[in-house]
Protein backbone atom coordinates (compact mmCIF):
# COMPACT_ATOMS: atom_id res chain seq x y z
CA UNK A 1 0.00 0.00 0.00
CA UNK A 2 2.92 2.35 0.61
CA UNK A 3 4.06 2.06 -3.00
CA UNK A 4 0.64 2.98 -4.36
CA UNK A 5 0.26 6.74 -5.04
CA UNK A 6 -2.83 8.76 -4.25
CA UNK A 7 -5.28 9.48 -7.03
CA UNK A 8 -4.72 13.23 -6.61
CA UNK A 9 -1.01 12.76 -7.26
CA UNK A 10 -1.53 10.93 -10.54
CA UNK A 11 -1.52 12.51 -13.98
CA UNK A 12 -4.89 14.03 -14.85
CA UNK A 13 -4.63 12.72 -18.43
CA UNK A 14 -3.36 9.16 -18.27
CA UNK A 15 -4.12 8.45 -14.56
CA UNK A 16 -1.34 5.85 -14.47
CA UNK A 17 1.86 7.79 -13.72
CA UNK A 18 2.62 10.13 -10.90
CA UNK A 19 2.39 13.77 -12.01
CA UNK A 20 5.57 15.82 -12.37
CA UNK A 21 4.36 19.12 -13.87
CA UNK A 22 1.68 21.67 -13.05
CA UNK A 23 0.00 23.83 -15.72
CA UNK A 24 0.59 27.56 -15.03
CA UNK A 25 -2.82 28.43 -16.39
CA UNK A 26 -5.17 26.04 -14.60
CA UNK A 27 -2.83 24.10 -12.22
CA UNK A 28 -3.65 20.75 -13.84
CA UNK A 29 -1.13 17.99 -13.09
CA UNK A 30 0.55 16.07 -15.91
CA UNK A 31 3.38 13.58 -16.14
CA UNK A 32 4.92 14.32 -19.52
CA UNK A 33 4.90 16.65 -22.51
CA UNK A 34 2.46 14.52 -24.57
CA UNK A 35 -0.02 14.53 -21.68
CA UNK A 36 0.42 18.27 -21.29
CA UNK A 37 -0.31 18.80 -25.01
CA UNK A 38 -3.42 16.64 -24.73
CA UNK A 39 -4.51 18.69 -21.73
CA UNK A 40 -4.19 21.94 -23.71
CA UNK A 41 -6.19 20.47 -26.59
CA UNK A 42 -8.96 18.99 -24.45
CA UNK A 43 -9.35 21.87 -21.98
CA UNK A 44 -8.64 24.70 -24.50
CA UNK A 45 -6.00 25.96 -22.08
CA UNK A 46 -3.37 28.48 -23.16
CA UNK A 47 -0.91 27.38 -20.49
CA UNK A 48 -0.22 31.00 -19.45
CA UNK A 49 -0.63 32.31 -15.95
CA UNK A 50 -3.45 34.81 -15.42
CA UNK A 51 -1.87 37.94 -13.89
CA UNK A 52 -5.25 39.10 -12.58
CA UNK A 53 -5.95 35.91 -10.63
CA UNK A 54 -6.28 36.29 -6.88
CA UNK A 55 -3.20 35.33 -4.87
CA UNK A 56 -3.13 34.95 -1.09
CA UNK A 57 -0.97 37.28 0.91
CA UNK A 58 1.05 34.37 2.25
CA UNK A 59 1.95 33.33 -1.30
CA UNK A 60 3.18 36.78 -2.34
CA UNK A 61 6.20 36.79 -0.02
CA UNK A 62 7.64 33.67 -1.61
CA UNK A 63 10.22 33.16 -4.34
CA UNK A 64 7.50 31.94 -6.69
CA UNK A 65 5.33 35.02 -6.06
CA UNK A 66 8.26 37.36 -6.66
CA UNK A 67 9.15 35.52 -9.85
CA UNK A 68 5.59 35.84 -11.08
CA UNK A 69 5.54 39.60 -10.50
CA UNK A 70 8.96 40.04 -12.06
CA UNK A 71 8.02 38.06 -15.14
CA UNK A 72 4.77 40.03 -15.52
CA UNK A 73 6.56 43.40 -15.38
CA UNK A 74 9.28 42.17 -17.72
CA UNK A 75 6.69 41.06 -20.26
CA UNK A 76 5.12 44.53 -20.22
CA UNK A 77 8.52 46.15 -20.78
CA UNK A 78 9.33 43.77 -23.63
CA UNK A 79 5.96 44.51 -25.25
CA UNK A 80 6.60 48.26 -25.13
CA UNK A 81 10.07 47.88 -26.60
CA UNK A 82 8.74 45.68 -29.37
CA UNK A 83 5.99 48.21 -30.18
CA UNK A 84 8.57 51.03 -30.39
CA UNK A 85 10.74 48.97 -32.73
CA UNK A 86 7.75 48.17 -34.92
CA UNK A 87 6.79 51.86 -35.17
CA UNK A 88 10.35 52.88 -36.04
CA UNK A 89 10.62 50.18 -38.71
CA UNK A 90 7.28 51.22 -40.24
CA UNK A 91 8.31 54.88 -40.28
CA UNK A 92 11.66 54.05 -41.91
CA UNK A 93 9.91 51.89 -44.52
CA UNK A 94 7.35 54.58 -45.36
CA UNK A 95 10.05 57.22 -45.64
CA UNK A 96 12.17 55.05 -47.91
CA UNK A 97 9.18 54.25 -50.12
CA UNK A 98 7.79 57.79 -50.00
CA UNK A 99 9.03 61.07 -51.33
CA UNK A 100 11.65 61.80 -48.68
CA UNK A 101 14.43 61.80 -51.26
CA UNK A 102 12.59 64.46 -53.27
CA UNK A 103 11.69 66.72 -50.35
CA UNK A 104 13.13 70.24 -50.42
CA UNK A 105 16.45 70.52 -48.66
CA UNK A 106 17.43 73.06 -46.01
CA UNK A 107 19.12 75.15 -48.70
CA UNK A 108 15.94 75.37 -50.76
CA UNK A 109 13.95 76.44 -47.70
CA UNK A 110 16.57 79.00 -46.64
CA UNK A 111 16.66 80.44 -50.15
CA UNK A 112 12.88 80.78 -50.01
CA UNK A 113 13.13 82.43 -46.55
CA UNK A 114 10.92 79.83 -44.86
CA UNK A 115 11.42 78.26 -41.42
CA UNK A 116 9.95 74.76 -41.14
CA UNK A 117 9.36 73.12 -37.74
CA UNK A 118 9.56 69.36 -38.13
CA UNK A 119 6.97 67.24 -36.33
CA UNK A 120 8.13 64.09 -34.47
CA UNK A 121 8.39 60.96 -36.58
CA UNK A 122 5.28 58.84 -36.67
CA UNK A 123 2.78 61.63 -35.97
CA UNK A 124 -0.07 62.16 -38.41
CA UNK A 125 1.19 65.58 -39.54
CA UNK A 126 4.61 64.16 -40.39
CA UNK A 127 3.05 61.28 -42.32
CA UNK A 128 0.65 63.57 -44.21
CA UNK A 129 3.44 65.79 -45.47
CA UNK A 130 3.95 65.22 -49.21
CA UNK A 131 5.92 68.39 -49.90
CA UNK A 132 8.55 67.76 -52.57
CA UNK A 133 11.05 69.42 -54.86
CA UNK A 134 9.54 69.15 -58.33
CA UNK A 135 11.34 68.61 -61.60
CA UNK A 136 10.57 72.20 -62.59
CA UNK A 137 12.94 73.45 -59.88
CA UNK A 138 10.32 74.74 -57.44
CA UNK A 139 8.65 73.49 -54.26
CA UNK A 140 5.36 71.61 -54.48
CA UNK A 141 3.79 72.26 -51.07
CA UNK A 142 1.22 70.23 -49.19
CA UNK A 143 -1.34 72.82 -48.03
CA UNK A 144 -3.87 72.25 -45.28
CA UNK A 145 -7.14 74.09 -46.00
CA UNK A 146 -9.54 74.88 -43.14
CA UNK A 147 -12.84 75.67 -44.87
CA UNK A 148 -15.55 78.04 -43.59
CA UNK A 149 -17.50 75.03 -42.28
CA UNK A 150 -14.39 74.07 -40.22
CA UNK A 151 -13.74 70.98 -42.34
CA UNK A 152 -10.11 70.09 -43.14
CA UNK A 153 -8.64 68.95 -46.47
CA UNK A 154 -5.18 68.66 -48.00
CA UNK A 155 -3.99 69.46 -51.50
CA UNK A 156 -0.76 69.89 -53.42
CA UNK A 157 -0.04 73.50 -54.41
CA UNK A 158 2.92 74.89 -56.34
CA UNK A 159 4.76 77.80 -54.78
CA UNK A 160 4.19 79.74 -58.02
CA UNK A 161 0.38 79.44 -57.78
CA UNK A 162 -1.88 82.20 -56.46
CA UNK A 163 -3.77 81.53 -53.25
CA UNK A 164 -7.23 82.28 -54.65
CA UNK A 165 -6.78 80.22 -57.80
CA UNK A 166 -5.30 77.28 -55.91
CA UNK A 167 -8.25 77.22 -53.50
CA UNK A 168 -10.78 77.49 -56.33
CA UNK A 169 -9.18 74.56 -58.16
CA UNK A 170 -9.21 72.54 -54.97
CA UNK A 171 -12.89 73.30 -54.30
CA UNK A 172 -13.83 72.36 -57.87
CA UNK A 173 -11.94 69.10 -57.49
CA UNK A 174 -13.81 68.33 -54.25
CA UNK A 175 -17.16 69.12 -55.88
CA UNK A 176 -16.42 66.80 -58.79
CA UNK A 177 -15.54 64.01 -56.37
CA UNK A 178 -18.80 64.48 -54.44
CA UNK A 179 -20.96 63.72 -57.52
CA UNK A 180 -22.09 60.08 -57.14
CA UNK A 181 -21.53 57.57 -59.93
CA UNK A 182 -25.28 56.94 -60.32
CA UNK A 183 -25.94 60.64 -60.92
CA UNK A 184 -23.17 60.84 -63.50
CA UNK A 185 -24.66 57.81 -65.27
CA UNK A 186 -28.13 59.39 -65.35
CA UNK A 187 -26.70 62.64 -66.73
CA UNK A 188 -24.88 60.69 -69.44
CA UNK A 189 -28.09 58.86 -70.40
CA UNK A 190 -29.96 62.19 -70.49
CA UNK A 191 -27.38 63.71 -72.82
CA UNK A 192 -27.53 60.68 -75.11
CA UNK A 193 -31.36 60.88 -75.35
CA UNK A 194 -31.17 64.61 -76.16
CA UNK A 195 -28.72 63.97 -78.97
CA UNK A 196 -30.90 61.19 -80.36
CA UNK A 197 -33.99 63.43 -80.39
CA UNK A 198 -32.05 66.19 -82.14
CA UNK A 199 -30.86 63.74 -84.79
CA UNK A 200 -34.43 62.53 -85.41
CA UNK A 201 -35.73 66.08 -85.81
CA UNK A 202 -33.00 66.83 -88.34
CA UNK A 203 -33.87 63.71 -90.31
CA UNK A 204 -37.57 64.68 -90.42
CA UNK A 205 -36.72 68.16 -91.71
CA UNK A 206 -34.57 66.74 -94.49
CA UNK A 207 -37.29 64.24 -95.55
CA UNK A 208 -39.93 66.97 -96.17
CA UNK A 209 -40.60 67.93 -99.88
CA UNK A 210 -39.35 71.21 -101.33
CA UNK A 211 -42.73 72.37 -102.78
CA UNK A 212 -43.63 74.74 -99.94
CA UNK A 213 -40.28 76.41 -100.31
CA UNK A 214 -40.84 76.91 -104.03
CA UNK A 215 -44.31 78.34 -103.42
CA UNK A 216 -42.87 80.65 -100.85
CA UNK A 217 -40.26 81.95 -103.25
CA UNK A 218 -42.87 82.43 -105.94
CA UNK A 219 -44.99 84.48 -103.56
CA UNK A 220 -42.15 86.59 -102.22
CA UNK A 221 -40.59 87.40 -105.64
CA UNK A 222 -43.12 89.20 -107.96
CA UNK A 223 -42.76 89.10 -111.75
CA UNK A 224 -41.63 92.14 -113.76
CA UNK A 225 -44.66 92.03 -116.09
CA UNK A 226 -47.17 92.73 -113.33
CA UNK A 227 -46.19 96.33 -112.73
CA UNK A 228 -49.67 97.29 -111.59
CA UNK A 229 -49.54 94.70 -108.84
CA UNK A 230 -46.16 95.96 -107.81
CA UNK A 231 -47.55 99.51 -107.57
CA UNK A 232 -50.48 98.29 -105.52
CA UNK A 233 -48.20 96.59 -103.00
CA UNK A 234 -47.15 98.74 -100.06
CA UNK A 235 -43.67 100.15 -100.00
CA UNK A 236 -41.36 97.78 -98.15
CA UNK A 237 -38.68 99.15 -95.84
CA UNK A 238 -35.24 97.74 -96.41
CA UNK A 239 -32.17 97.74 -94.24
CA UNK A 240 -30.19 99.72 -96.86
CA UNK A 241 -30.56 103.44 -96.10
CA UNK A 242 -30.72 106.14 -98.73
CA UNK A 243 -27.52 107.91 -99.58
CA UNK A 244 -28.99 111.38 -99.01
CA UNK A 245 -30.58 110.50 -95.71
CA UNK A 246 -27.51 108.75 -94.41
CA UNK A 247 -25.22 111.60 -95.35
CA UNK A 248 -27.55 114.10 -93.74
CA UNK A 249 -27.97 112.12 -90.57
CA UNK A 250 -24.26 111.57 -90.25
CA UNK A 251 -23.52 115.25 -90.70
CA UNK A 252 -26.32 116.61 -88.51
CA UNK A 253 -26.28 114.13 -85.58
CA UNK A 254 -23.14 113.06 -83.72
CA UNK A 255 -22.26 109.38 -83.75
CA UNK A 256 -22.90 107.82 -80.30
CA UNK A 257 -22.05 104.26 -81.24
CA UNK A 258 -18.31 104.84 -81.22
CA UNK A 259 -18.51 106.57 -77.84
CA UNK A 260 -20.47 103.69 -76.35
CA UNK A 261 -18.02 101.16 -77.77
CA UNK A 262 -15.04 103.07 -76.43
CA UNK A 263 -16.71 103.37 -73.02
CA UNK A 264 -17.40 99.66 -72.92
CA UNK A 265 -13.86 98.81 -74.01
CA UNK A 266 -12.35 100.83 -71.16
CA UNK A 267 -11.06 98.68 -68.25
CA UNK A 268 -12.59 101.06 -65.66
CA UNK A 269 -16.06 100.17 -66.80
CA UNK A 270 -15.58 96.44 -66.03
CA UNK A 271 -15.52 95.99 -62.26
CA UNK A 272 -14.50 92.59 -60.85
CA UNK A 273 -16.95 90.93 -58.48
CA UNK A 274 -16.23 91.25 -54.78
CA UNK A 275 -14.26 88.35 -53.27
CA UNK A 276 -16.27 85.65 -51.55
CA UNK A 277 -13.36 84.03 -49.67
CA UNK A 278 -10.73 85.56 -47.39
CA UNK A 279 -7.52 83.72 -46.54
CA UNK A 280 -5.41 83.67 -43.36
CA UNK A 281 -2.12 81.84 -42.74
CA UNK A 282 -1.81 80.05 -39.40
CA UNK A 283 1.17 80.99 -37.21
CA UNK A 284 2.26 77.99 -35.07
CA UNK A 285 3.97 77.77 -31.68
CA UNK A 286 2.64 80.95 -30.07
CA UNK A 287 1.87 81.82 -26.43
CA UNK A 288 -1.72 82.73 -27.22
CA UNK A 289 -4.44 80.21 -26.27
CA UNK A 290 -6.22 81.08 -29.53
CA UNK A 291 -4.91 80.36 -33.05
CA UNK A 292 -2.93 83.31 -34.44
CA UNK A 293 -3.78 84.15 -38.07
CA UNK A 294 -1.92 86.26 -40.63
CA UNK A 295 -4.07 87.92 -43.35
CA UNK A 296 -3.13 86.80 -46.88
CA UNK A 297 -4.15 88.34 -50.20
CA UNK A 298 -5.84 86.04 -52.67
CA UNK A 299 -3.74 87.49 -55.53
CA UNK A 300 -0.33 86.73 -53.96
CA UNK A 301 1.65 83.58 -54.70
CA UNK A 302 2.29 80.94 -52.10
CA UNK A 303 6.02 81.64 -52.28
CA UNK A 304 5.62 85.32 -51.35
CA UNK A 305 3.07 84.40 -48.67
CA UNK A 306 5.47 82.02 -46.89
CA UNK A 307 8.57 84.19 -47.20
CA UNK A 308 9.80 85.16 -43.75
CA UNK A 309 7.22 82.92 -42.02
CA UNK A 310 7.39 79.86 -39.78
CA UNK A 311 5.26 76.79 -40.51
CA UNK A 312 4.76 73.40 -38.87
CA UNK A 313 5.69 70.75 -41.50
CA UNK A 314 3.45 72.40 -44.13
CA UNK A 315 1.34 75.59 -44.30
CA UNK A 316 -2.16 75.79 -42.86
CA UNK A 317 -4.54 78.32 -44.46
CA UNK A 318 -7.90 79.25 -42.94
CA UNK A 319 -10.70 80.34 -45.29
CA UNK A 320 -13.56 82.59 -44.15
CA UNK A 321 -16.54 84.20 -45.86
CA UNK A 322 -15.96 87.50 -44.03
CA UNK A 323 -12.93 89.82 -44.05
CA UNK A 324 -12.40 89.37 -40.31
CA UNK A 325 -12.30 85.99 -38.52
CA UNK A 326 -14.42 85.44 -35.38
CA UNK A 327 -12.86 87.39 -32.52
CA UNK A 328 -13.89 84.80 -29.93
CA UNK A 329 -12.06 81.97 -31.72
CA UNK A 330 -9.04 83.60 -33.40
CA UNK A 331 -6.61 86.48 -32.97
CA UNK A 332 -4.82 88.37 -35.74
CA UNK A 333 -1.04 88.54 -35.90
CA UNK A 334 -0.87 92.32 -35.38
CA UNK A 335 -3.06 92.13 -32.29
CA UNK A 336 -0.98 89.27 -30.93
CA UNK A 337 2.27 91.22 -31.40
CA UNK A 338 0.71 94.22 -29.66
CA UNK A 339 -0.35 92.09 -26.69
CA UNK A 340 3.10 90.53 -26.40
CA UNK A 341 4.79 93.95 -26.44
CA UNK A 342 2.46 95.17 -23.69
CA UNK A 343 3.17 92.09 -21.56
CA UNK A 344 6.92 92.50 -22.07
CA UNK A 345 6.74 96.17 -21.07
CA UNK A 346 4.81 95.34 -17.91
CA UNK A 347 7.34 92.65 -16.98
CA UNK A 348 10.29 94.97 -17.51
CA UNK A 349 8.69 97.68 -15.39
CA UNK A 350 8.07 95.19 -12.55
CA UNK A 351 11.69 94.03 -12.72
CA UNK A 352 12.97 97.62 -12.61
CA UNK A 353 10.80 98.40 -9.60
CA UNK A 354 12.00 95.29 -7.79
CA UNK A 355 15.62 96.15 -8.50
CA UNK A 356 15.09 99.68 -7.27
CA UNK A 357 13.49 98.57 -3.99
CA UNK A 358 15.59 95.49 -3.12
CA UNK A 359 18.85 95.95 -5.01
CA UNK A 360 20.17 98.83 -2.91
CA UNK A 361 18.31 98.40 0.37
CA UNK A 362 17.30 95.06 1.83
CA UNK A 363 19.27 92.96 -0.63
CA UNK A 364 22.48 94.89 0.13
CA UNK A 365 21.92 94.62 3.89
CA UNK A 366 21.28 90.89 3.68
CA UNK A 367 24.42 90.42 1.62
CA UNK A 368 26.54 92.39 4.12
CA UNK A 369 25.22 90.42 7.13
CA UNK A 370 25.81 87.14 5.31
CA UNK A 371 29.37 88.19 4.50
CA UNK A 372 30.07 89.16 8.11
CA UNK A 373 28.73 85.80 9.32
CA UNK A 374 30.98 83.94 6.89
CA UNK A 375 33.95 86.03 8.00
CA UNK A 376 33.22 85.21 11.64
CA UNK A 377 33.11 81.51 10.94
CA UNK A 378 36.37 81.65 9.09
CA UNK A 379 38.12 83.48 11.97
CA UNK A 380 36.95 80.94 14.56
CA UNK A 381 38.15 78.04 12.41
CA UNK A 382 41.53 79.70 12.00
CA UNK A 383 41.85 80.18 15.79
CA UNK A 384 41.04 76.51 16.44
CA UNK A 385 43.70 75.39 13.98
CA UNK A 386 46.30 77.65 15.60
CA UNK A 387 45.49 76.23 19.03
CA UNK A 388 46.09 72.70 17.83
CA UNK A 389 49.36 73.63 16.17
CA UNK A 390 50.72 75.53 19.18
CA UNK A 391 49.63 72.97 21.77
CA UNK A 392 46.61 74.87 23.08
CA UNK A 393 48.46 78.14 23.73
CA UNK A 394 47.28 81.11 21.68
Amino acid sequence: MADEALLSDLCSICNTTKSKYRCPGCSSRTCSLPCYKKHQTWAQCTGKRDPTAYVKKSQLATPAGIDHDYNFLSSIERGLQKAERDVESKVDTSESQGSKKSRPSAKHLSDAGITVIRAPKGLSRERENRTQWSKKKHIQWTVEWIHPDKSRTLSGVSEKAHIGQAYQYHVNDLDSQKVPAKKRKLEHQKDSTNTQSQDQSLLQETDQPDEPAQKKTEIEVPSDSTSSDAQALPQQTTNEPDEHTTSKSTTDQPSTFGAQASAESRPEAVQPPPPTHYFFLHRPRTLSPLPVLIPVSRDTTLQSTLRGRTILEFPTIYVFNTPDPPVADFVLDQEYEKQEREKLGEFESVVREAEGELGRGEVGAVAESEGERQMGLDESKIADVLKLDLGGVV
